[in-house]
């Protein structure tokens, strides 16, 4: 989901219902407030507007067609495409598939701690966005670093000619985006 510079100056509300008049008034309400630094804030600030963004997107298709659904509810559903928070964040160690949820030992358990992990069966399925099979490139940054699985977006990090696949949770626009929102 892309932020307009239209979102970035509307209201909304961080997920403890704290309301704010836009992207510049959080940046300085959690730099005031909290101690964050600029950097920091700005990307926590733009997290929450997506956030927000999504779940009145949801409402108002909720009310459209009349279900009685929250957004809470739509968001854990599997009819939702769109996962909101990461599934499985960095640090803990993933025993599932992000996308087919089967357990998988085939990484080690420091690559086990990082983002929303795919496992090799699903990765197998992987499809650049011309629908065609990916490369991967010997080094950092080359080859299709975008791919999609099963319609889930997804990024892969690729290094000395090997790599690993994440699921992306905010349809993040390159590989930078994803890792800011997705890694500490």
């Amino acid at each position: 989901m892309d932020i307009s510079l239209k979102d970035l100056k509307q209201p909304f509300e961080d997920p403890d219902g704290n309301k704010y008049d836009g992207l510049d008034d959080c940046i300085s309400s959690l730099t005031d407030r909290n101690g964050a630094s600029s950097e920091q804030a700005d990307k926590l600030c733009r997290k929450w507007i997506k956030h927000y963004k999504y779940k009145t997107q949801i409402e108002s298709k909720s009310s459209e067609d009349g279900s009685e659904s929250n957004w809470e509810d739509r968001l854990t559903s599997s009819e939702s495409s769109e996962d909101i928070e990461i599934e499985f964040p960095q640090g803990e160690i993933q025993i599932a598939c992000a996308i087919c949820r089967e357990e998988f030992e085939e990484y080690p358990e420091n690559i086990r701690k990082k983002p929303n992990l795919v496992c090799r069966r699903c990765d197998e399925k992987a499809v650049n966005a011309d629908g065609e099979d990916p490369t991967a490139g010997p080094h950092d940054g080359q080859g299709d670093r975008l791919v999609f699985i099963d319609g889930h977006k997804c990024w892969r990090r690729i290094r000395f000619g090997s790599f690993f696949t994440h699921k992306d949770s905010y349809d993040c626009d390159s590989y930078d985006e994803f890792y800011d929102l997705h890694y500490d």
